[in-house]
């Protein structure tokens, strides 16, 4: 850092902030010091207590000493040396040193390059948690810091709160958590699992954001993202803490809620599809059906006793029935949409999966993947087309959902081995040779 910590900045005297002074914010305006520690430090999750700043002399040093608070010292520039017990670090500009409560520590500066630093005096019960989180430990006292110059921003901001106001104890609050926040901002994620909290944390935070966000188009990848972990990830969290997969649990709410307006309301059932998530109310229908055992007409009208979706269980209650097939639910919808503009991934969306999910357990079941299967029906109905009709072949191709006469020529091609016209006069000279019956 250059000598502008020599200087008077803002009003404040930044050579002032001595050891000697530890405990206590120092005004120079009013040439006075006023004890910062608050009322309420003990039920609050951070609070300052002190900072300051000092440029050292050479061989200068400080302890052996005990805290009360927890202690963070930012080196600004030149370096030293920081004891605890019986370990010995080097420290360098850039860097921060971190003194626990009841640790018996001394630190000294550098003989040639003698360190200027801050200091941050803190506590709290939320404490120990965040310096864990910054990479701090009872054996690593030393870390990094990304960038000094929001760190020296950071003590003058403090020592500018130092009024015993409400305001101020907010101000410097929140200036003790951007710094922390920026800290865990550069570090890599935990090695060993690349993420910060449990497994339980991740799958609570998408159940709940599940439950509020049921009724719109959203797709598990979304949702990790929106977390902050990858979808597999994210999946085998929730399938842990819930025995079944987001999807499987999206696709439950959208089907109690679904339940509850076919009871509650007398609302079509195209206009529930489209409250519980589902713009198609044939996809809807389908998978209401594959849940229940019952189509949402049917369920509307049926007994109470005989059905229920259970809210509050987390379980649909369809014993006799098994798990639903996402596969099997495509396989239909591919089926009677066919000859519409279809992409896979809009099938995933409207079942609430993401497409490799979906193509998965297609696979799996069908031993092709949906867009094999949705070619393999065009194709079929192509061919049935051609060889029973003089229909013309953009009609036929658009009949089978290509937009375009091209595109329809070098699918057939490809899946057939015949452009759609040789395969109609094959089909033709084969009925021709075939012997009539009297």
């Amino acid at each position: 850092m250059d000598a502008q910590f020599h200087s008077e900045r803002d009003g404040i005297v930044m050579e002032l902030f001595t050891e000697e002074f530890i405990g206590h914010f120092y005004d120079s305006s009013a040439d006075m010091t006023a004890d910062l520690h608050s009322n309420y430090k003990g039920s609050s999750p951070y609070h300052v207590n002190y900072c300051g700043y000092e440029n050292c002399e050479p061989g200068y040093t400080f302890g052996p000493a005990l805290r009360s608070s927890y202690l963070i010292h930012i080196i600004f520039r030149g370096k030293g040396s920081y004891y605890v017990g019986d370990r010995t670090y080097p420290v360098d500009a850039g860097q921060i040193f971190l003194i626990y409560p009841g640790d018996m520590t001394t630190y000294r500066a550098d003989l040639e390059e003698p360190w200027s630093y801050g200091w941050i005096g803190f506590s709290g019960y939320g404490v120990e948690a965040m310096l864990s989180q910054c990479g701090f430990s009872h054996t690593s006292h030393v870390i990094t810091i990304p960038n000094l110059d929001l760190a020296y921003a950071c003590i003058q901001n403090l020592m500018k709160a130092h009024q015993i106001t409400y305001a101020n104890e907010l101000h410097r609050t929140a200036e003790l958590l951007q710094f922390f926040a920026m800290i865990l901002e550069s570090r890599p994620k935990d090695a060993s699992t690349g993420h910060f909290y449990s497994r339980s944390t991740y799958a609570k935070a998408a159940r709940a954001y599940i439950m509020s966000n049921y009724n719109k188009k959203l797709r598990i990848m979304d949702l990790a993202a929106h977390i902050g972990v990858d979808r597999g990830y994210l999946t085998k969290s929730f399938q842990e803490e819930y025995q079944m997969s987001p999807q499987e649990f999206l696709m439950q709410q959208r089907v109690i809620q679904a339940g509850k307006l076919l009871k509650e309301t007398r609302k079509p059932i195209s206009e529930i599809a489209s409250e519980v998530g589902y713009p198609d109310a044939l996809a809807f229908s389908r998978i209401f059906k594959r849940h229940t055992g019952f189509t949402p007409s049917a369920y509307r009208h049926a007994d109470r006793r005989e059905i229920d979706l259970d809210e509050t269980s987390d379980k649909i209650i369809s014993p006799a029935l098994p798990r639903p097939s996402y596969a099997q639910t495509a396989m239909d919808y591919l089926g009677n949409n066919f000859q519409k503009k279809i992409r896979i991934s809009e099938i995933a969306d409207l079942m609430g999966v993401d497409r490799s999910y979906l193509t998965k357990n297609f696979q799996r079941e069908f031993q092709m993947s949906p867009q094999e299967f949705l070619i393999k029906l065009r194709m079929d109905h192509a061919c049935s087309l051609l060889k029973h009709t003089t229909e013309p072949l953009a009609s036929i191709a658009a009949q089978v959902g290509y937009s375009d006469q091209q595109s329809f020529t070098k699918s057939f091609k490809k899946y057939t081995g015949r452009s759609p016209l040789e395969y109609r006069c094959h089909a033709l000279s084969q009925e021709a040779e075939a012997p009539r019956k009297d």
